[in-house]
């Protein structure tokens, strides 16, 4: 049922702005009153290198006695890529001793301010706690192992709708809505959902991309606004322009979905100060309990100065009853939570807060933070400018050479992830300047920041740095994903640099092999990132951030998708050696398929095309490429005749070139796997004359014998029937020429023919005689050609 939410009117204290009209058609804006309330927070910007803010400390105790000892100890000294674990401090005069931490391998295992260890790597680290009172310190040591492999395939090709959305995530001077999303389901699904004009596509894929289902849902209202998966629901927000600023115009609704798309209810916003929703900026949503916050902005009704400023605004939601429980959409200032000229927003909970971030250029001219409570009053909030923003020269105030690509929570930080120009300038700074990539990690109770620059790019640079995603591993580990163009080559690249809860550069890596949009990668349950871009095909690309050495991975997974286990150790440093060597693929592989531990599992052959799929082309096999691989099997050929055609296949040349090793080749030696219908001709004649099934030297000897032109495929049926294992069989001359049709024609007899032959042996046809007339049939060379012999 729908619910009206009417806008009572505009306050009307709002200063004029002098508009600049340019070709950017800039946006106006308004403030009530002059004087911001002073922040929190008063933040500057930094360029590189990275450096602290100097404002706030992570501990704040006072000390009436100081530790003349302290003991550091961990739950677990062993640790996987990938996890956390708290350390633990005690001493002798304090139960808790406030301390500082560091790790003398962060790359291995990093330590935030509060003591929470993130393994990264594999290796050894040793991480110091050091009392804030006094000089007492204490060191615990732990070892990282790798995560268990995680097989991905960088892209992969989807069969659902076409759409354009690659780098959309990036803007300039303003946003807009994002239109592609992807969610996980319960099951080990995944959901997209794309606005692609008119409709809103959903598509279900399964783990390895294979499109399951797909529907279009019809927008409900004109304008696109956003998507949000839920733990419960999914919602999307559909707006309308208001031209006459009419309170009586619906200009958002808010549609709940089932978590398997089916419309269950709404919740309509009238009027709402609204000239035109989403306008220059974004919406995003998130959720605490049965509440949805949704944090986006609007062109206002027209105002005194004959303008349609623009602004956030944000609505707070009761999932369960579909009503509103409170929202803001006026004009006041910062410590209402307000920016004027919001040009893209973010909300995140962690179930006790609400965070939200402000792309503003105006009032506040600020990459701008929020904090209320869950619950509480949504203007009754904790606030501060995390990145101050100068004025602009030569440009209008539209443009700040900024652009923010991500908000996320740590365990006691809040991460913003952007790009901007060198704002250090004391004024007049070019917007169109170098962009650089930044991260912003700002204590929860807003005590204090650090600003760390990923990018270092001088102003001849000619590298265009376009807007971040910010992803969330875990609590306390953090991916930045950016494109970067070069300028003079038009060669773009994804960038994709690890960080700590703290911003510190973890690692990073630059690979030609992805695509970003503006869907927002998301951390499956089993570990790895992933995301979606089209360029009118769609592809899904999926990232292993906590992924071994890809030499070890690539060994890894020829262990546990071919031989069902575990690496031993001496066996994958072997491989690894050999390959990091110049071993190519192929080569290595060889040694597990034909391997006697892979024989004596006995697999089925149609258990052992799929272990082959999914190793060597990292899928399930369709049903006619498990046909066709299985009856190669069954008729006689190898394991090495299979690796010989997975190891060409472009799909593994992909695979390879994903791990940065060589694919090689590798041909198999057997005369069994020289012609596959040949094989499956001699198969065939053990099956039929011989009545048992072939055994592996005598299939290699006939097919030799032919490939080598020593023998015809007649002359190899003569030495099947005349064999002293044949004559053993003691046939009668019905069961011969029962015999002859089946291995000859490939058919039972007709009565009337093996009437006419048992006649001929009556009156003193040999059995050579009659195996004559057979194979000189026009039929027993037509059963032949369809063999290609």
């Amino acid at each position: 049922m729908n619910r009206k939410k009417r806008y009572a009117g505009i306050i009307s204290s709002i200063i004029s702005v002098s508009v600049i009209m340019n070709a950017m058609a800039p946006l106006a804006c308004a403030e009530e009153g002059y004087g911001l309330s002073d922040p929190i927070v008063s933040y500057e910007s930094e360029m590189p290198p990275a450096e602290e803010s100097g404002i706030g400390e992570a501990y704040t105790e006072r000390f009436d006695t100081v530790p003349s000892s302290i003991t550091a100890s961990v739950q677990n000294r062993n640790m996987v890529c990938g996890t956390i674990q708290q350390i633990s401090v005690t001493s002798d005069t304090v139960q808790s001793p406030a301390c500082t931490f560091s790790s003398n391998a962060p790359s291995v295992a990093s330590v935030s301010d509060e003591g929470i260890i993130a393994a990264w790597s594999e290796g050894t680290a040793v991480i110091t706690c050091k009392s804030v009172a006094g000089s007492a310190q204490a060191s615990v040591t732990v070892s990282v192992i790798s995560a268990e492999p995680v097989s991905v395939s960088p892209a992969a090709v989807l069969d659902g709708a076409g759409s354009s959305n690659i780098s959309a995530n990036n803007y300039a001077v303003w946003s807009r809505p994002v239109n592609s999303y992807l969610s996980e389901n319960s099951d080990g699904t995944f959901t997209r959902a794309e606005y692609t004009g008119g409709s809103v596509i959903i598509e279900q894929y399964s783990k390895a991309n294979a499109l399951l289902s797909s529907k279009k849902i019809s927008c409900e209202l004109p304008i696109f606004g956003g998507a949000f998966s839920g733990k419960n629901y999914n919602f999307i927000v559909f707006g309308s322009n208001n031209a006459s600023d009419s309170d009586d115009t619906e200009v958002m609704r808010v549609v709940k979905y089932s978590k398997s798309w089916q419309r269950l209810s709404s919740y309509s916003v009238y009027g709402a100060n609204t000239y035109s929703p989403f306008s220059a900026g974004s919406l995003r949503m998130d959720e605490a309990g049965s509440r949805l916050y949704i944090h986006t902005c609007h062109e206002m009704y027209k105002t005194s100065d004959g303008y349609h400023h623009q602004a956030n605004m944000t609505f707070v939601i009761d999932q369960n009853t579909m009503t509103e429980e409170q929202s803001w959409y006026g004009i006041m200032n910062a410590s209402y939570g307000y920016v004027s000229h919001s040009f893209n927003q973010f909300v995140k909970t962690d179930g006790k807060n609400v965070y939200r971030v402000d792309h503003g250029d105006y009032y506040p001219r600020a990459v701008y933070l929020s904090k209320c409570a869950v619950g509480g009053s949504i203007t009754g909030v904790s606030y501060g400018n995390i990145l101050t923003i100068k004025e602009a020269s030569g440009y209008h105030y539209n443009y700040t050479g900024v652009s923010v690509g991500g908000l996320e929570l740590s365990t006691h930080n809040c991460m913003i992830a952007g790009n901007s120009i060198d704002q250090s300038e004391s004024s007049g700074v070019s917007v169109m300047g170098q962009r650089n990539i930044f991260v912003i990690s700002v204590k929860k109770d807003m005590s204090g920041k650090k600003t760390t620059w990923l990018t270092n790019y001088g102003e001849n640079a000619n590298i265009t740095v376009r807007t971040p995603q910010l992803v969330k591993l875990t609590d306390e580990h953090f991916l930045v994903m950016w494109e970067e163009v070069n300028n003079s080559t038009g060669v773009k690249n994804v960038n994709i640099a690890a960080i700590d809860s703290s911003g510190d550069l973890i690692s990073k890596e630059t690979s030609d092999k992805y695509a970003l949009s503006d869907c927002q990668p998301i951390t499956t349950s089993y570990g790895t990132v992933k995301w979606y871009a089209s360029e009118q095909t769609p592809y899904m690309y999926e990232y292993a951030p906590f992924a071994p050495d890809p030499a070890e991975a690539f060994v890894e997974r020829l262990y546990v998708d071919l031989l069902g286990r575990s690496s031993d150790p001496k066996g994958k440093a072997n491989h690894v050696s050999s390959i990091k060597s110049g071993r190519s693929a192929c080569d290595v592989a060889k040694g597990f398929v034909l391997s006697t531990e892979l024989a004596n599992k006995k697999l089925t052959n149609k258990e052992f095309v799929t272990r082959m799929y999914k190793t060597f082309l990292n899928r399930t096999p369709d049903a006619g490429g498990l046909a066709r691989w299985t009856a190669a099997l069954d008729n006689g050929c190898s394991y090495g005749y299979v690796l010989q055609g997975f190891g060409k296949s472009a799909e593994f040349t992909r695979l390879c070139a994903s791990y940065g090793i060589t694919r090689g080749s590798y041909t198999s030696p057997e005369y069994r796997d020289k012609n596959e219908k040949l094989t499956a001709y001699v198969s065939r004649l053990y099956t039929v004359a011989l009545g048992r099934k072939y055994d592996i030297k005598g299939l290699n000897n006939h097919t030799g014998r032919y490939i080598n032109g020593t023998k015809t495929a007649e002359e190899i049926a003569y030495s099947f029937v005349f064999s002293a294992e044949f004559k053993n069989k003691k046939l009668t001359d019905e069961q011969f020429v029962d015999c002859m049709y089946n291995s000859l024609f490939g058919r039972t007899a007709d009565a009337g023919g093996k009437s006419r032959w048992l006649t001929k042996m009556k009156n003193g046809m040999t059995r050579e005689q009659v195996f004559k007339g057979f194979a000189s049939s026009a039929e027993f060379k037509n059963m032949v050609a369809k063999f290609g012999l």
